[in-house]
């Protein structure tokens, strides 16, 4: 599934990436490391439905899309204040929405779709997935953070 019309970021209007696998196509921007999810894609990442081919796609796109800067340290995006971002499919405004309790700020086009600056796709996808497993928003937040501390690096005991 692949598109023959080319989106632009709508951080830093650098033409989106996609990344394909089997029937499922997701975009992203190598610059700036943020996703585009289409209006079907984000209804069944709320309802926890994702496919299998969505979520190794969102795993892989996350992976890939987590921007730079010297030293090697990760970057959020910058929200500029008074500055509208644009839908990369039909140039209107973004809305931002807060994902609660996750104090997520994504942005949203009613028709077309959502934007995940770097990093947000997967805390939300996975916060998501918890609910429609059945758990309260407590649990979920508390499994989440679970999992974001056992991906931490443990550190070494200093030599003496």
């Amino acid at each position: 599934m692949t598109s023959s019309t080319p989106l632009d970021c709508p951080v830093c209007k650098r033409p989106l990436a996609e990344l394909t696998h089997e029937q499922s196509a997701l975009r992203r921007c190598e610059a700036c490391g943020g996703v585009w999810l289409t209006s079907g894609q984000s209804r069944r990442l709320i309802d926890g439905a994702l496919t299998a081919e969505e979520r190794k796609l969102a795993r892989e796109v996350t992976r890939r899309s987590r921007p730079r800067q010297r030293g090697g340290a990760y970057r959020t995006v910058p929200r500029t204040e008074g500055v509208e971002r644009p839908c990369p499919t039909c140039d209107t405004a973004l809305a931002q929405s807060t994902v609660d309790p996750l104090g997520v700020v994504v942005d949203r086009c009613d028709l077309h779709g959502t934007w995940f600056d770097a990093g947000e796709l997967r805390v939300v996808a996975q916060w998501f997935e918890l609910r429609a497993d059945g758990l309260s928003e407590d649990l979920a937040q508390l499994a989440l953070l679970l999992r974001r501390g056992a991906k931490r690096p443990r550190r070494r005991p200093k030599a003496r």
